[in-house]
């Protein structure tokens, strides 16, 4: 017998929708922290690219902030999984 029968053995329509929403969730809230680490070391580049004369590169680091916001919002809405 494999790991999913014995879990949905004794299951209802509902236990299996919490389960999936869970494995869901738990997927998502891993992956958050790796998506933050990328976009943050990404930011750390683009601060090493700007120079102090020329504002050009200030517009990436605010889009990958943006990002980082969303990232973190999500992570916390999936948390209340």
């Amino acid at each position: 017998m494999g790991w999913y029968d014995m879990v949905t053995r004794y299951a209802s329509g509902s236990d299996l929708l919490l389960l999936w929403s869970g494995l869901f969730g738990a997927f998502v809230f891993g992956a958050a922290m790796p998506a933050f680490c990328y976009y943050f070391g990404t930011m750390i580049d683009g601060v090493g690219k700007v120079s102090a004369d020329e504002m050009g590169g200030m517009g990436d680091l605010s889009d990958q902030s943006y990002m980082m916001l969303y990232i973190g919002l999500i992570s916390w809405v999936v948390s209340w999984f």
